[in-house]
């Protein structure tokens, strides 16, 4: 069911548009790798007393978790979620990146040639938030799935390798592996669905091995 939401949420990337949403915001920080990083929960109005899907977004290159969930005067088209959470009953965390040498926002998504990213511990905080909402009773570990834009889009694809747990499905989108990675090859294998914006058509969809 939610491996058909988060189809539908990329999807949905195509026209940009958000309708009214329920879903209650919450803004949370936690200590990873040795530095606070914050997120952004977005989680049911009449959350079920139960531990609930949950979906990790990456925003893009100079964007923000609060603009990936509807906030500012243009809206990432991630915001597509927000409806999601209610109906579905899913938990929603987009996280934040910090800022590279460009000054901007990202995620090290492992491009050797990209010098704006941040070179921060980004598995290790996708992991910990993960973790955090387990351990609290509001995730369910077996159905933990990531969805990123652009340079979101290929942190998702890092973290489908990397991440440990690895994620149950993996959303990328406008986003691509690293074509010269700065990092080593994990063994993981998750369901991955890759959607260019540019077109209607979907680009695939495979299950990724390191």
């Amino acid at each position: 069911m939610l491996r058909r939401a988060l189809q539908l949420a990329a999807l949905s990337l195509l026209p940009l548009a958000v309708t009214a949403h329920a879903a209650v915001q919450q803004p949370a920080q936690i200590l990873s790798g040795g530095m606070a990083r914050d997120y952004i929960l977005a989680s049911p109005a009449g959350e079920a007393a139960r531990p609930l899907p949950l979906v990790l977004v990456l925003h893009g290159h100079l964007g923000t978790a609060a603009n990936a969930l509807g906030q500012g005067r243009v809206p990432s088209p991630l915001s597509a979620w927000l409806p999601i959470v209610d109906r579905e009953q899913v938990l929603v965390a987009a996280l934040q990146g910090l800022k590279g040498r460009d000054d901007h926002t990202g995620w090290d998504d492992c491009r050797i040639d990209a010098v704006e990213d941040p070179g921060s511990d980004d598995v290790t905080f996708a992991r910990d938030v993960v973790a955090s909402l387990v351990q609290a009773g509001r995730a369910d570990p077996h159905r933990v799935y990531v969805m990123g834009m652009s340079n979101g889009a290929m942190m998702a694809l890092r973290l489908a390798l990397e991440m440990k747990p690895a994620p149950a499905a993996v959303a990328a989108v406008s986003g691509t592996m690293a074509a010269s990675s700065a990092c080593g090859s994990m063994p993981a294998r998750t369901s991955t669905f890759p959607i260019s914006c540019g077109s209607p058509r979907l680009t695939g969809s495979s299950n990724m091995a390191g």
